[in-house]
Protein backbone atom coordinates (compact mmCIF):
# COMPACT_ATOMS: atom_id res chain seq x y z
CA UNK A 1 0.00 0.00 0.00
CA UNK A 2 1.53 2.93 -0.96
CA UNK A 3 1.78 5.99 1.54
CA UNK A 4 0.40 9.51 0.63
CA UNK A 5 2.54 11.89 1.64
CA UNK A 6 2.00 16.04 1.86
CA UNK A 7 3.70 18.60 2.62
CA UNK A 8 3.32 20.87 5.50
CA UNK A 9 2.46 24.44 3.99
CA UNK A 10 4.61 26.33 7.46
CA UNK A 11 6.99 23.51 8.11
CA UNK A 12 8.18 22.91 4.20
CA UNK A 13 11.57 20.89 5.08
CA UNK A 14 8.73 17.89 6.18
CA UNK A 15 6.20 15.70 4.34
CA UNK A 16 3.38 13.79 6.52
CA UNK A 17 1.77 10.97 5.47
CA UNK A 18 -2.17 10.06 6.23
CA UNK A 19 -0.99 7.73 9.07
CA UNK A 20 1.35 9.90 10.47
CA UNK A 21 4.64 9.11 9.23
CA UNK A 22 7.24 11.85 8.80
CA UNK A 23 9.95 12.54 6.13
CA UNK A 24 11.71 15.03 4.97
CA UNK A 25 10.83 16.63 1.36
CA UNK A 26 13.88 14.29 0.06
CA UNK A 27 12.41 11.29 1.11
CA UNK A 28 14.76 10.45 4.25
CA UNK A 29 13.05 9.47 7.00
CA UNK A 30 12.18 11.74 10.40
CA UNK A 31 12.69 10.55 13.56
CA UNK A 32 10.20 10.38 16.04
CA UNK A 33 9.92 9.54 19.34
CA UNK A 34 7.25 9.16 22.36
CA UNK A 35 6.88 11.97 24.88
CA UNK A 36 6.12 11.63 28.52
CA UNK A 37 2.57 11.98 27.77
CA UNK A 38 2.69 8.62 25.14
CA UNK A 39 2.03 11.15 22.35
CA UNK A 40 4.48 10.41 18.92
CA UNK A 41 6.71 13.59 18.94
CA UNK A 42 9.54 15.50 16.54
CA UNK A 43 12.06 18.22 16.32
CA UNK A 44 13.03 20.68 13.76
CA UNK A 45 16.18 23.03 14.31
CA UNK A 46 15.61 26.53 12.79
CA UNK A 47 17.25 29.69 13.26
CA UNK A 48 15.27 32.69 14.06
CA UNK A 49 16.95 36.22 14.04
CA UNK A 50 20.11 34.80 14.42
CA UNK A 51 19.33 32.12 17.30
CA UNK A 52 19.12 28.52 16.88
CA UNK A 53 15.94 27.31 18.11
CA UNK A 54 14.33 23.80 18.33
CA UNK A 55 10.12 23.29 18.31
CA UNK A 56 8.74 20.14 19.20
CA UNK A 57 5.94 19.21 17.15
CA UNK A 58 3.10 16.19 18.04
CA UNK A 59 2.41 14.19 14.73
CA UNK A 60 -1.42 13.84 15.09
CA UNK A 61 -1.42 17.44 15.25
CA UNK A 62 0.17 18.36 11.94
CA UNK A 63 -1.85 14.69 10.81
CA UNK A 64 -4.86 17.00 11.24
CA UNK A 65 -4.16 20.03 9.77
CA UNK A 66 -3.37 18.22 6.85
CA UNK A 67 -6.06 15.95 5.96
CA UNK A 68 -8.78 17.11 8.21
CA UNK A 69 -11.47 19.90 7.06
CA UNK A 70 -10.97 23.04 9.68
CA UNK A 71 -12.32 23.01 12.90
CA UNK A 72 -15.82 24.75 12.59
CA UNK A 73 -16.50 28.08 13.63
CA UNK A 74 -18.45 27.18 16.52
CA UNK A 75 -15.18 25.27 18.14
CA UNK A 76 -13.05 27.93 17.46
CA UNK A 77 -15.48 30.38 19.43
CA UNK A 78 -16.16 28.13 22.35
CA UNK A 79 -12.14 27.06 22.78
CA UNK A 80 -11.39 30.56 22.08
CA UNK A 81 -13.35 31.80 24.93
CA UNK A 82 -12.41 29.07 27.31
CA UNK A 83 -8.89 27.53 26.29
CA UNK A 84 -6.50 30.15 25.48
CA UNK A 85 -7.75 29.54 22.00
CA UNK A 86 -6.12 26.24 21.65
CA UNK A 87 -8.47 23.64 19.56
CA UNK A 88 -7.59 19.88 20.72
CA UNK A 89 -7.15 17.29 18.51
CA UNK A 90 -8.01 13.89 19.89
CA UNK A 91 -7.55 9.66 19.06
CA UNK A 92 -11.06 8.58 18.84
CA UNK A 93 -9.83 4.95 19.52
CA UNK A 94 -7.45 6.53 22.54
CA UNK A 95 -4.35 4.89 21.06
CA UNK A 96 -2.11 7.79 21.45
CA UNK A 97 0.32 6.45 18.53
CA UNK A 98 -2.47 5.71 16.16
CA UNK A 99 -2.14 8.91 13.95
CA UNK A 100 -4.00 7.85 10.85
CA UNK A 101 -6.31 10.48 10.03
CA UNK A 102 -9.65 8.54 10.29
CA UNK A 103 -8.88 8.29 13.65
CA UNK A 104 -8.28 12.30 14.92
CA UNK A 105 -11.03 14.65 15.40
CA UNK A 106 -11.38 18.21 16.62
CA UNK A 107 -12.55 18.91 19.94
CA UNK A 108 -12.67 21.46 22.67
CA UNK A 109 -9.93 20.59 26.19
CA UNK A 110 -13.22 20.09 28.07
CA UNK A 111 -15.13 17.62 26.00
CA UNK A 112 -11.27 16.09 25.75
CA UNK A 113 -10.36 15.71 29.29
CA UNK A 114 -13.68 14.65 30.07
CA UNK A 115 -13.72 11.85 27.55
CA UNK A 116 -10.41 10.98 29.22
CA UNK A 117 -12.10 10.78 32.74
CA UNK A 118 -14.68 8.13 31.28
CA UNK A 119 -12.28 6.00 29.62
CA UNK A 120 -9.99 5.60 32.68
CA UNK A 121 -6.81 7.41 31.03
CA UNK A 122 -6.62 9.40 34.01
CA UNK A 123 -6.15 7.66 36.93
CA UNK A 124 -7.55 9.23 40.04
CA UNK A 125 -5.33 9.48 42.48
CA UNK A 126 -5.34 7.17 45.58
CA UNK A 127 -4.61 7.55 49.25
CA UNK A 128 -1.55 10.02 49.71
CA UNK A 129 -0.99 10.91 46.19
CA UNK A 130 -4.67 12.10 46.59
CA UNK A 131 -3.80 16.30 47.19
CA UNK A 132 -6.70 16.61 49.56
CA UNK A 133 -5.00 13.85 51.66
CA UNK A 134 -4.47 14.41 55.47
CA UNK A 135 -3.67 11.21 56.45
CA UNK A 136 -1.05 8.52 56.24
CA UNK A 137 -1.83 5.38 54.72
CA UNK A 138 -0.49 3.39 57.78
CA UNK A 139 -2.96 5.65 59.94
CA UNK A 140 -6.09 4.65 57.71
CA UNK A 141 -4.41 0.96 58.41
CA UNK A 142 -5.18 1.11 61.93
CA UNK A 143 -7.70 2.84 61.99
CA UNK A 144 -9.21 -0.21 59.70
CA UNK A 145 -7.56 -2.64 62.01
CA UNK A 146 -9.58 -0.82 64.97
CA UNK A 147 -13.04 -0.86 63.25
CA UNK A 148 -12.37 -4.65 62.33
CA UNK A 149 -12.11 -5.25 66.16
CA UNK A 150 -15.45 -3.05 67.06
CA UNK A 151 -14.29 0.28 67.54
CA UNK A 152 -16.86 3.01 66.52
CA UNK A 153 -16.00 6.21 64.71
CA UNK A 154 -16.34 8.15 67.95
CA UNK A 155 -13.14 6.22 69.40
CA UNK A 156 -11.08 6.46 66.35
CA UNK A 157 -12.07 10.09 66.39
CA UNK A 158 -10.43 10.74 69.87
CA UNK A 159 -7.34 8.44 69.37
CA UNK A 160 -6.50 9.66 66.15
CA UNK A 161 -8.09 13.49 65.86
CA UNK A 162 -9.83 13.06 62.27
CA UNK A 163 -13.67 14.71 62.01
CA UNK A 164 -16.16 11.92 62.72
CA UNK A 165 -17.36 12.25 59.38
CA UNK A 166 -14.03 11.43 58.36
CA UNK A 167 -13.75 8.34 60.20
CA UNK A 168 -17.58 7.46 59.02
CA UNK A 169 -16.85 7.01 55.54
CA UNK A 170 -13.53 5.10 56.22
CA UNK A 171 -15.70 2.55 58.20
CA UNK A 172 -18.49 2.60 55.69
CA UNK A 173 -15.93 2.12 52.67
CA UNK A 174 -16.98 5.44 50.61
CA UNK A 175 -13.12 6.92 51.34
CA UNK A 176 -9.73 5.19 51.31
CA UNK A 177 -11.49 2.33 49.22
CA UNK A 178 -8.40 0.57 48.12
CA UNK A 179 -7.20 0.30 52.21
CA UNK A 180 -10.62 0.09 53.82
CA UNK A 181 -11.39 -2.91 51.22
CA UNK A 182 -8.74 -4.88 52.97
CA UNK A 183 -10.30 -5.41 56.15
CA UNK A 184 -13.47 -7.42 57.13
CA UNK A 185 -15.62 -4.15 58.86
CA UNK A 186 -18.94 -5.07 60.18
CA UNK A 187 -21.31 -1.74 59.20
CA UNK A 188 -24.55 -1.70 60.38
CA UNK A 189 -26.47 -0.14 57.49
CA UNK A 190 -30.14 1.50 57.89
CA UNK A 191 -33.09 -0.64 55.97
CA UNK A 192 -34.48 1.67 53.60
Amino acid sequence: MTKIYKQHPEYTKIEISECGHVRYVNGKDKGVYTDKAGYLVFSLKSTVDGERKITRFKVHRLVAELYLDPPSQELIDFCSNTHWGVVCVKHKDNDKTNNHYTNLMYDSMQNNTSDAWRDGLIPIPKGVLNGRAILSEETVHQMCRDFENGDMPLDVVRRYGVSRQQATKIRAGFAWVHISCQYDIKVNRRKK
